[in-house]
């Protein structure tokens, strides 16, 4: 419990890489000890969670919600307020990871439309340099 309290007051006070490894520690001995259908364990794992969320890292932090949604739902039924929290959570982490993923493509066709500019830039240049 200490080291779980440990992780909470990291996420808490920002420090989110040293939570996080805490956190997967104290999930993964609880997962082994208890199960990851434990309030215990679905607690830890919401933490985790969380502090996977601050730091963008939305595709862990999605199979780790969706994990936790169905270990809640055995412990506590469908319509437990945890239960409706993490599906709160899930949606959020996946409309992050597809806004992520969109931004990245926009990205890649904008810095292709600057090295077509460029490449552009670079044919005129030389033609220019040719007739001098």
């Amino acid at each position: 419990m200490v080291a779980h309290n440990l992780a909470w007051n990291l996420l808490e006070s920002g420090d989110l890489e040293r939570s996080v490894a805490i956190g997967q520690r104290v999930l993964a001995s609880r997962e082994r000890t208890i199960g990851l259908a434990h309030e215990h364990t679905i607690m830890t794992g919401m933490n985790l969670a969380a502090a996977l969320f601050d730091l963008k890292k939305f595709a862990e932090a999605r199979d780790l919600y969706v994990r936790l949604l169905v270990a809640n739902k055995q412990v506590f039924g469908p319509n437990h307020r945890d239960t409706r929290r993490i599906a709160t959570y899930l949606t959020e982490t996946r409309k992050n990871l597809l806004d992520f993923a969109l931004a990245n493509d926009k990205l890649a066709r904008n810095l292709d439309a600057l090295a077509m500019l460029k490449a552009q830039s670079n044919r005129a240049n030389l033609g220019a340099n040719a007739n001098n």
